[in-house]
């Protein structure tokens, strides 16, 4: 015999919202699943974590040499000539943040093909896209997801050492010196570590949405980054034109950020003296092949069968 459902439903009385950043808990989770294996991280993270102790101790000496020889205990005399030695050898602060900065570049290379490379290709591996669009969230919250994963840990080899090392800056130079005369070089130092935290999550994510294994995508970062290069260095080499360096989005990431905080090359032949425009187009370009093939790709996981 059939039966009726006696339950009774109320009236919905609320109200629905669309939240936003609905990409934070795949961010998050993506952070979780990817940090599990802790000797990665070791690896990559420790000499970030050196770099940055020994270059806080050198902008540190850059500002207060007279406290260092003080603490050692000599005279004021002796004190004021080894001040005075340390200011010429140790390099001005803003040189020694883009030379710090120009180091951990290959790290943030290290750090986010390694914990990114994975991101896209492990997902159609194993099906997991699926589920992901299964839920109620765009293409978009799922790129931002996967972007927000790489990027924190290029955020922990670059963004953050380099605004540490600020940070030393502003607390050793006296009377707020550098935070008063040169508080643009701490925007400049986040506005130049997310761009290129940009470029090679970008990069990172454009070759693991084509591949379906995580190795590949290592393979494929490594050789974009370095090939170039190796290239652009033997055509100059041989044309003596420096203009081919800019085939290179590692060299021109060095030209724009010269060109940002203003400092001049120091490099032989002046390396970093082509046109500036040239360095925009060839990562510009980069940037927007990477979104362009990424969108063709998550459109075709969207698809659930």
């Amino acid at each position: 015999m059939a039966t009726t459902n006696t339950e009774l439903y109320r009236r919905f009385g609320g109200q629905l919202r669309v939240r936003f950043f609905r990409f934070a808990p795949l961010t998050l989770s993506g952070i979780r699943a990817t940090s599990k294996k802790k000797i990665p991280l070791v690896l990559l993270f420790t000499p970030p974590l050196i770099g940055t102790v020994i270059f806080s101790f050198m902008v540190y000496a850059r500002y207060a040499p007279e406290v260092i020889v003080g603490e050692m205990g000599a005279n004021q005399e002796i004190a004021a000539a080894v001040a005075e030695r340390v200011a010429e050898q140790v390099p001005d602060v803003k040189r020694q943040i883009v030379g710090f900065t120009r180091v951990l570049r290959v790290f943030a290379i290290l750090a986010i093909a390694w914990f990114g490379s994975g991101l896209f290709a492990e997902d159609r591996q194993c099906g997991a896209h699926q589920l992901y669009f299964a839920r109620p969230i765009t293409r978009l919250d799922y790129f931002f997801g996967k972007f927000f994963t790489a990027a924190f840990y290029g955020a922990g080899t670059v963004l953050v050492p380099g605004l540490v090392i600020c940070l030393v800056a502003v607390l050793s130079s006296p009377n707020w010196s550098f935070l008063t005369g040169e508080w643009d070089v701490i925007l400049k130092t986040a506005l130049y570590s997310m761009f290129w935290i940009g470029i090679v999550t970008l990069v990172v994510l454009c070759a693991s949405s084509l591949v379906k294994r995580r190795a590949f995508a290592l393979i494929a970062v490594f050789a974009f980054f370095m090939f170039p290069s190796f290239l652009a260095t033997a055509l100059v080499g041989i044309t003596k034109d420096v203009r081919f360096f800019a085939l290179s989005t590692l060299i021109n990431s060095r030209r724009i950020g010269y060109w940002l905080f203003d400092i001049a090359s120091s490099g032989p032949r002046s390396m970093l003296s082509y046109d500036l425009s040239l360095a925009f187009l060839e990562t510009g370009t980069v940037a927007v092949l990477c979104l362009v093939i990424m969108a063709i790709q998550i459109r075709r996981m969207e698809v659930v069968p």
